[in-house]
């Protein structure tokens, strides 16, 4: 089994130049599925979409330590980075990390089995959020994360870590924006025109403009790049991917950070070469 963790952009969701979004038809983990199943047969490789809209690389890691023990994957594939970039409003400080020890992440690996400390946890943070949702919200006047980028490389590591502990391999991905490609690079004031909204929305993070998400992005991309380098893992560097594919159409005018449906096909079929290249599936019958 392949599972793929990411946000929204693994999930499909993609902004429809209003308050309210819609999912494409076919994101890249079923895209990807479906392409084994017509290449090879069903059955082959199962490749299942854990993406969640909202979630950023520490979610990735509870994600492994609660669901991770049951799924018996084979394979992770990780696409993070832009929940980690951003700044989500009312999110209680330092909600966003592991307990600092090995031993005391022990002891909570210990309650997570349980059903009352998962539920207590949710529970808190909830309500820590409600306190705080009629007070005012301060937009940072520079660029404030959710996760930082050393963080971001910590979190990393630890996936790696508790996914190997599971007897399953990691591939990291890069992610892509809208201005890699031919049709928007360099029309970051041109593109605000028709995505206003989600510059608002990043905006809350601190962060003024389009070109500077994309000077943040790199460095993230650059983040994961360094830590596969350093752990030994695959990287697959979709970034650098969607720039030799940068004649195609693979964003809407409306949404600079996720892939339309042609992206996540693009998407797909990398990852089945990597998985025909790494051995996991046979080549292609003749």
């Amino acid at each position: 089994m392949v599972a793929a963790l990411g946000d929204s952009c693994t999930f499909g969701f993609i902004n429809a130049g209003a308050e309210t979004g819609y999912f494409v038809a076919e994101p890249y983990p079923q895209r990807l599925n479906r392409i084994i199943t017509r290449r090879h047969g069903a059955g082959k490789v199962e490749v299942l979409n854990l993406g969640v809209c909202g979630y950023n690389s520490y979610h990735g890691i509870m994600l492994l330590r609660t669901k991770g023990r049951q799924l018996q994957a084979d394979l992770y594939t990780v696409q993070y980075v832009w929940n980690d970039l951003m700044l989500s409003a009312r999110t209680p400080p330092h909600a966003f990390q592991e307990p600092a020890t090995p031993l005391a992440r022990g002891v909570e690996d210990v309650l997570l089995m349980t059903k009352l400390y998962p539920f207590a946890r949710r529970l808190g943070m909830q309500l820590r959020s409600l306190s705080q949702r009629d007070a005012n919200f301060n937009v940072p006047a520079t660029w404030t994360p959710n996760v930082p980028v050393q963080e971001y490389r910590h979190n990393l590591r630890r996936i790696v870590e508790v996914a190997h502990r599971y007897g399953a391999q990691v591939w990291f991905l890069t992610s892509s924006n809208a201005f890699i490609t031919n049709k928007y690079k360099g029309q970051y004031d041109e593109f605000a025109k028709t995505a206003g909204l989600q510059l608002g929305v990043l905006g809350i993070s601190g962060i003024a403009s389009f070109e500077q998400l994309v000077t943040i992005q790199a460095a993230y991309n650059e983040a994961t790049r360094s830590t596969a380098a350093e752990l030994g893992v695959t990287l697959i560097d979709m970034a650098a991917t969607y720039q030799t594919h940068g004649s195609e159409d693979l964003f809407r005018s409306v949404d600079a950070i996720h892939p339309n449906q042609r992206g996540h096909t693009l998407e797909a079929e990398v990852l089945y070469s990597y998985l025909v290249h790494s051995g996991v599936i046979g080549r292609r019958p003749m």
